[in-house]
């Protein structure tokens, strides 16, 4: 079964061979795939057969302007779209 079948599937309540897979990496993560052998020219949806190459999402927010709300060493912390409070690592990618 190919991806577009097996996600087509999915899509129409049927039964695929196995799960359709989708995977957003973090770009420090990536970086460090490549230092440790992924070949630079391979995209990593190919090289990872991942089914799903971009993912639509509706937003959903409150649309809120972010703001900074105090920088303190390493950390920023800002208000997100929905005025939730976030301390963040200053310069990478990853959960708040």
């Amino acid at each position: 079964m190919t991806s577009r079948e097996r996600i087509k599937k999915a899509f129409s309540f049927q039964i695929p061979d196995r799960i359709g897979i989708f995977d957003a990496p973090w770009p420090e993560t990536v970086a460090r795939w490549r230092a440790e052998g992924l070949p630079p020219d391979v995209h990593v949806n190919d090289y990872f057969q991942y089914e799903v190459d971009e993912c639509v999402l509706m937003d959903t927010s409150l649309g809120l302007p972010e703001k900074v709300v105090e920088t303190v060493g390493d950390y920023v912390i800002y208000a997100n779209v929905n005025g939730v409070t976030h301390n963040t690592m200053r310069g990478q990618t990853g959960v708040p």
